[in-house]
């Protein structure tokens, strides 16, 4: 079975900062995953040695630095973020569609789908996801939505 139609639905910056951390560390591609690791330990290793020098602006600006990677540049994204989203199914695969622009994500070019607090990831290429909340569909909905490409993905390596 498919999924009914989801939407309208408006990203928000919540959406967005969660998108950019699961796609930092968990659901993107090895060489996302990689560059992350490597922010976040510089990062960190300007926090310890700020905190090692007794400097205590250093280890501000580390933590500073890694807020803008993974909290800041997310968040303001949403200004231009979408609005009015609708997700649909069709044969060639996840239709995404706004006022302005309709895509068609097919099913042998969808990523890995992971499902994280009340949030679901479908990856669509090495650093970027569709985002579906819990809040903008039934249970069900959300269910049937995750076996429909889950069942495509299959039938894809196949």
């Amino acid at each position: 079975m498919s999924f009914n139609r989801i939407g309208p639905y408006e990203l928000t910056r919540g959406d967005l900062i969660a998108a950019s951390v699961v796609i930092s560390f968990v659901t993107g591609s090895k060489a996302t995953r990689l560059k992350a690791a490597l922010f976040l330990l510089m990062g960190l290793l300007i926090i310890i040695g700020g905190s090692v020098v007794d400097e205590p602006q250093t280890a501000g600006f580390g933590m500073l630095f890694i807020l803008i990677i993974f909290v800041i540049a997310p968040a303001l994204r949403s200004r231009k973020g979408g609005k009015d989203i609708y997700l649909e199914s069709s044969a060639e695969g996840l239709v995404a569609e706004t006022a302005n622009v309709r895509t068609t994500y097919k099913w042998n070019t969808i990523g890995a789908v992971r499902k994280v607090g009340s949030r679901l990831f479908i990856m669509i290429s090495d650093g970027c996801a569709l985002v579906i909340s819990d809040r903008l569909t039934s249970h069900e909905n959300m269910g049937n939505l995750m076996r429909t490409v889950a069942r495509h993905q299959v039938s894809s390596e196949l």
